[in-house]
């Protein structure tokens, strides 16, 4: 059954967004919907000495009522320093601190002035070519500009056809906004994501799940982390409302 997903572009996002781009045939950036201050779009969070730090992306025009793809970095050679800082102070003793570092750093310093949907979707496809796995940049202001007059769910439905594909995929927080029964009208499976809990070595810290995806390539192979990539069950909205099983 050939699947999509659609969600709001992040820069360097958590491992469970990265399972939903693996877990479908189509993944699109939704970046022509409005701009979500204090949200993912532009910041994420790291480690600090085994505590949350959050690193954040400074934009120009950040407001709610300006689309993603509207929305400019402002990055300059300050903040690039800072955030190099921040890097080599935590994960310099990361087994894999050289190549993500060059990864991340790349991908920040060709970005001053580029719209964020950008750097978010170049920060996505350069993980996933470091995993070696396809990647196919769709946006939804490019490939689906037609669809949007549509409301949310309708939206999604519309794109999801225009790619004939019989599956929906949303991460969990979209249990709340779309019901089964209005995609199954158009003949769509909707199902939610659900990450698996999948600890790994923070040097000697506890655990802290949910970090950036750079957290996670700090301290991870590559063939690790693409099996990370496959620990998730796919559920209906039934199965999230009570907690069972997922459905094949």
């Amino acid at each position: 059954m050939t699947s999509v997903a659609v969600m709001q572009p992040y820069v360097f996002p958590y491992l469970g967004y990265f399972q939903l781009i693996a877990a479908v045939d189509h993944f699109v950036a939704y970046d022509d919907v409005n701009f979500i201050k204090r949200g993912w779009i532009n910041r994420n969070r790291i480690s600090n000495r085994g505590q949350d730090a959050l690193f954040t992306v400074p934009v120009q025009g950040g407001s709610q009522n300006v689309p993603i793809r509207e929305v400019i970095t402002a990055l300059d050679d300050k903040w690039l320093r800072k955030f190099t800082t921040q890097l080599e102070h935590e994960y310099k003793r990361a087994p894999y601190f050289a190549p993500v570092r060059d990864l991340v750093l790349g991908i920040f310093e060709e970005a001053a002035g580029q719209p964020v949907s950008e750097l978010a979707v170049a920060s996505m496809a350069a993980v996933m070519g470091y995993l070696e796995l396809p990647f196919t940049r769709l946006m939804s202001s490019e490939r689906f500009a037609e669809t949007a007059s549509l409301k949310r769910a309708d939206r999604l439905i519309a794109i999801t056809r225009a790619l004939d594909a019989a599956q929906y995929v949303n991460l969990p927080g979209g249990v709340a906004l779309y019901g089964t029964q209005e995609f199954a009208a158009q003949g769509i499976d909707l199902r939610f994501i659900c990450e698996r809990s999948v600890p790994y070595a923070q040097f000697d810290h506890p655990f802290l799940p949910h970090l950036s995806i750079i957290d996670v390539l700090m301290h991870n192979t590559p063939a690790a982390v693409r099996e990370m990539l496959g620990q998730y069950d796919l559920k209906t909205a039934e199965d999230m409302a009570t907690g069972g099983a997922p459905h094949d």
